[in-house]
């Protein structure tokens, strides 16, 4: 019988049993911390403290202050450019982006290769506890910082806290600043398959101030990084865009990607087949969102969307799950923003979505769970949008 009253009455997600759930979570961080500890302390002793992506985020900048920008869409001339500066290297850093992203790595330009890895990581990590927890949510800072995907992301130098911050600080002010809110969205058109459904939402909510302010900040950082950087840049990047992912696929292995796809193929599927499914899914997961903005923009339905955009994405990578914490975040409070009882399968949802980039980071075996994860949250924030199951009143997130 207490069972059956302790399953009744679900988790509190307040007082004891909340601080409880977040040390719980905190400690899965410990051993990704250890692990990428052993990957990254002995290159240090050795002063090769930044060995990891961020080298890759100092190369780019470092090529465009010394060698036409263009350059970067040439893999062996930007490889032979990054053995230049790093003779150690093996691995190849290929530059995926549009060339608008090299406004935010130019900084680490001017610095020395030791500080490249903390300055990065330390700066980017601020901006995303920022757009985090704007309005005064300071309590959800440890978990943005230490949950296990924010480890990840700290680890391997990437910029998934920089996408994260410009993704979550647009959808925290849409309601508030529309205009802002479009500017920092178009800047993580850097990545834009990271937001496939964004556009999709704004449109369903009638956002069209951020719409339109979205569309002139990304015509405007076309213009200015074609004046910065060349001209020429623009057309070599969409020459070569549709090779990004044959170029890179060899040096990561679906282990490491955070989609759908990845986990299927993990399972056996032909890599045809999973990506017909992820395609399909992605079609579904805009009507979902679609439909569900059409009542415009409130808390649950910007967790939905964070958690149906990697859901939908074919193309993403552990380093950019932080934002993930902030919709698991989200979803554990009510539409008010006060803490409320969980039922127990919904502690199960949210507490995976936690979890598993620990879990996937430790143990390459168990990758194919990131799909199942990330499809049970998209049904928890569905569920919740759609049925409203506690009659709350909406609130701005």
């Amino acid at each position: 019988m207490f069972l059956l009253r302790l399953w009744r009455a679900g988790l509190p997600a307040c007082g004891p049993w909340r601080a409880v759930a977040v040390l719980a979570v905190l400690a899965c961080s410990v051993p990704v911390a250890a692990w990428m500890g052993v990957r990254l302390l002995p290159p240090a002793w050795d002063g090769m403290l930044f060995f990891n992506d961020s080298l890759a985020q100092w190369s780019f900048a470092r090529f465009a202050m010394e060698l036409p920008a263009v350059g970067l869409f040439d893999g062996e001339v930007l490889h032979a450019f990054q053995q230049g500066l790093f003779p150690p290297l093996r691995q190849t850093f290929p530059y995926p982006y549009p060339p608008h992203y090299l406004f935010a790595v130019w900084p680490l330009g001017w610095l020395e290769g030791p500080w490249v890895w903390p300055v990065w990581t330390g700066g980017t990590l601020a901006l995303f506890l920022l757009a985090g927890c704007v309005g005064g949510r300071w309590r959800d800072a440890p978990l943005l910082a230490l949950a296990p995907a924010a480890v990840v992301a700290a680890g391997y130098g990437q910029n998934g806290f920089l996408t994260g911050a410009l993704i979550l600080g647009g959808l925290r002010l849409l309601e508030r600043h529309p205009v802002l809110a479009g500017v920092l969205l178009a800047g993580a058109t850097v990545k834009p398959h990271l937001g496939l459904l964004i556009p999709v939402a704004l449109v369903a909510a009638g956002q069209w101030r951020a719409l339109g302010s979205g569309a002139v900040a990304v015509l405007g950082l076309v213009a200015a990084s074609a004046l910065a950087f060349g001209w020429e840049a623009w057309p070599r990047f969409f020459e070569t865009l549709l090779g990004h992912a044959g170029a890179i696929d060899p040096w990561v292995s679906d282990a490491r990607k955070a989609t759908v796809a990845a986990s299927l193929v993990l399972v056996g599927v032909s890599r045809g087949v999973a990506y017909a499914v992820q395609w399909a899914m992605a079609a579904g997961l805009a009507v979902g969102v679609a439909l569900a903005f059409r009542g415009g923009v409130t808390t649950w339905r910007v967790g939905l969307l964070i958690a149906a955009g990697f859901a939908a994405t074919p193309y993403g990578f552990h380093y950019d799950l932080p934002l993930l914490v902030a919709a698991v975040l989200m979803l554990a409070r009510d539409e008010a923003g006060a803490a409320r009882r969980l039922a127990w399968p919904e502690a199960a949802v949210l507490g995976a979505a936690l979890v598993f980039p620990a879990v996937v980071t430790l143990s390459y075996r168990l990758a194919w769970v990131t799909g199942p994860c990330l499809l049970a949250l998209v049904g928890l924030a569905a569920w919740r949008v759609f049925n409203r199951a506690d009659g709350i009143c909406a609130r701005r997130p």
